[in-house]
């Protein structure tokens, strides 16, 4: 399809909420992540690795919160194969199915982790399913990736990566 339609970008993000079904936290976000991580070998070719920590948004712990500790290893990982693979980390304006404070994913303390790796590509999507959801959490998110460090956001454009200065 890829081939067919050569759409100007593709995204690679894992969507399930069968790890969080009847499992407790810990195993539960250990297999999403090893699944994240299995998915940056998928035999196609993808542009933005996007959701990263969707089950967070729904599942049904007391504290849903991805904690960077917690699952070091596979974050690393992940973000390292990210960076080396050319890809490009998007956060996400809508990270909750409520309005529990919770603005966007991956979390402000998983983008720290993923720069301080080398993580430099990083691009913003609002998830908008209807019109007053564009652009939704973008100044909140500008405001936390330029504390962190990084200086542009990537848009990946029929297989160039546009940088925009934020």
């Amino acid at each position: 399809l890829i081939k067919e339609y050569k759409p100007d970008f593709v995204v690679n993000s894992v969507h399930s909420r069968a790890f969080i079904e009847n499992n407790p936290k810990d195993k539960a976000y250990r297999r999403y992540l090893t699944e994240v991580l299995q998915s940056l070998e998928v035999p196609f070719e993808y542009d933005i690795v996007a959701h990263l920590g969707y089950c967070e948004r729904y599942a049904p712990y007391e504290d849903r919160k991805f904690y960077y500790a917690e699952y070091k290893e596979l974050f690393d990982e992940i973000f390292k194969k990210i960076i080396e693979k050319g890809k490009i980390l998007e956060v996400n304006g809508k990270s909750s199915k409520e309005d529990d404070g919770r603005s966007f994913c991956p979390n402000e303390e998983l983008l720290t982790a993923y720069y301080n790796v080398g993580g430099r590509e990083i691009s913003y999507a609002s998830d908008a399913h209807d019109t007053k959801s564009i652009l939704q959490n973008r100044e909140t998110i500008v405001a936390v990736l330029k504390r962190i460090g990084f200086e542009y956001l990537t848009v990946p454009v029929c297989g160039e990566h546009r940088r925009i200065e934020i």
